[in-house]
């Protein structure tokens, strides 16, 4: 088998298995999403995604407005075991979290004024290779 063949056929495999362990991630997520939409919250389209390292964590920042009922839900793939959510204000004062042990957190938050949030999702636990995690937004 020439390089170049082998070489494909590599970063095909490495890329289908990556996908189906977002999208396992992302189906966590949107399973809890469809119960909550029951309770007529709405969810964003857009959604966050990554692998994250064992222990590692990334911060997303994004605009809630006052007043409004946000849901913030997370999933992991199969090597995820833990996930933890955080959300803080603008000044990176904490206004919700999620620190349970499992791999779908959820936070609700109703901030008193609107701007810029960060949110914090923690892989507290997975495998020694990280996992992937996918993060939707829910309002009402």
């Amino acid at each position: 088998m020439n390089k170049l063949l082998f070489f494909t056929i590599a970063v095909t495999l490495i890329t289908s298995a990556a996908q189906a362990t977002t999208e396992e991630a992302q189906n966590r997520a949107n399973r809890i999403a469809k119960a909550l939409k029951k309770q007529n919250i709405q969810f964003r389209e857009k959604y966050w995604h990554g692998l994250l390292k064992y222990k590692g964590s990334t911060t997303i920042k994004t605009t809630l407005k006052a007043g409004t009922q946000y849901v913030l839900v997370a999933g992991g793939c199969e090597d995820a075991r833990d996930i933890d959510i955080i959300v803080y204000d603008e000044n990176w004062n904490e206004v919700g979290r999620d620190t349970k042990v499992d791999a779908v957190p959820v936070v609700r938050v109703k901030p008193k004024w609107s701007g810029n949030f960060h949110i914090k999702v923690q892989m507290s636990n997975s495998t020694r290779n990280g996992a992937h995690y996918a993060l939707i937004i829910g309002y009402k």
